[in-house]
């Protein structure tokens, strides 16, 4: 789930292919979502990915570096991920977890 500099709410989820790479994540979902509804100018402002396993038990696990490059690029220069590491919630910013990013520059 995302919430955006305007304080909209979107959620994703996970689109399993049977070609792996067809594969999308939650977190890109919701960026669709929040584009397709607020623009091109959309901004994130906290995104939250979590992930269950089969048996609905919170896992450890963060954005993985597609997602991570796509978060940023709708990022603010604030913009923070929110998740689950060794059965704590954690909140890192975009600035961390994506070094040396290309593409569009994490600036307001």
């Amino acid at each position: 789930a995302l919430i955006t500099e305007k304080g909209n709410l979107y959620v994703g989820c996970n689109v399993e292919n049977a070609s792996y790479g067809a594969t999308i994540c939650a977190e890109r979902t919701a960026i669709v979502s929040a584009v397709a509804q607020e623009g091109p100018s959309m901004r994130i402002k906290t995104i939250v990915a979590l992930c269950q396993n089969k048996d609905g038990v919170m896992v450890d696990g963060c954005s993985c570096g597609v997602c991570r490059q796509v978060i940023n690029e709708f990022a603010l220069p604030e913009t923070h991920i929110i998740y689950q590491l060794e059965g704590q919630l954690v909140s890192k910013p975009i600035s961390q977890l994506l070094l040396d990013s290309f593409g569009r520059p994490n600036l307001k």
